[in-house]
């Protein structure tokens, strides 16, 4: 064995760490944030359309049936 060191590290008590994972998910967020809005700015800049953002569709329905005259058993002969 070797002689003169320790078998095991002190053990450091517990009490003085605080979660940061709050934080540092809030700053995560505000990043991503102000790099979705850079890069929406430089598409927006460099299109001759203006470029807008889509958000998800609200509620269950899918869409699917969105088209007047649309139906689901297909078209009719």
């Amino acid at each position: 064995m070797a002689q003169g060191k320790q078998k095991f590290k002190a053990q450091k008590s517990g009490g003085s760490k605080k979660p940061q994972n709050k934080p540092r998910g809030d700053l995560d967020v505000a990043i991503r944030n102000k790099i979705e809005e850079e890069i929406t700015q430089k598409a927006s800049s460099s299109l001759h359309k203006k470029l807008s953002v889509l958000k998800a569709p609200q509620g269950k329905g899918g869409g699917g049936a969105s088209k007047p005259g649309a139906s689901a058993a297909g078209p009719s002969k």
